[in-house]
């Protein structure tokens, strides 16, 4: 058990080191989130990730999810999403998040495919409160999730 455990520690160190160094090489601004929110029915969310601007608004999100239901049941998830703009103001963007999230609830796989918006408005310079609504399938427990969640997003 513990032999797995750093292993997958080491593997989750050798993608996040690559994803950095991706992003050194790429134009435009990254950015961390740290959002939060209710899922239905009876559960909530977390999540942290870096958000990778590209060409026309558009980014690239790698995040960290962790998943707790009302009867004890937990998940923690590795999530890829691609965000293109949809609309764009002076200070707000809508974007269509599309992405998958793998992870393990300590017994068993599970793997989904997501959908939805996310609304960013700017506070200030590098700082945006950050509002989205995904909806998904997922292999395992609680099979559809429909996830609300608020949060800030902080320039580096």
């Amino acid at each position: 058990m513990r032999t797995d455990l750093r292993k997958s520690v080491l593997l989750l160190t050798i993608l996040l080191i690559g994803v950095f160094n991706v992003g050194q090489a790429q134009e435009g601004f990254k950015y961390l989130i740290l959002k939060g929110g209710p899922v239905y029915q009876d559960a909530w969310s977390a999540t942290v990730g870096i958000d990778f601007v590209t060409r026309y608004h558009n980014s690239l999100e790698l995040s960290l999810n962790y998943y707790r239901h009302k009867t004890d049941y937990e998940n923690y998830l590795l999530g890829l999403f691609y965000k293109p703009a949809l609309s764009r103001s002076k200070n707000a963007t809508l974007k269509l998040r599309l992405g998958s999230n793998i992870g393990t609830d300590n017994s068993d796989f599970i793997l989904s495919a997501l959908g939805g918006l996310e609304l960013l408005q700017s506070l200030s310079p590098g700082v945006d409160l950050l509002v989205s609504g995904t909806g998904g399938y997922y292999n395992r427990r609680n099979r559809w999730r429909i996830a609300g969640e608020i949060g800030l997003r902080f320039s580096f």
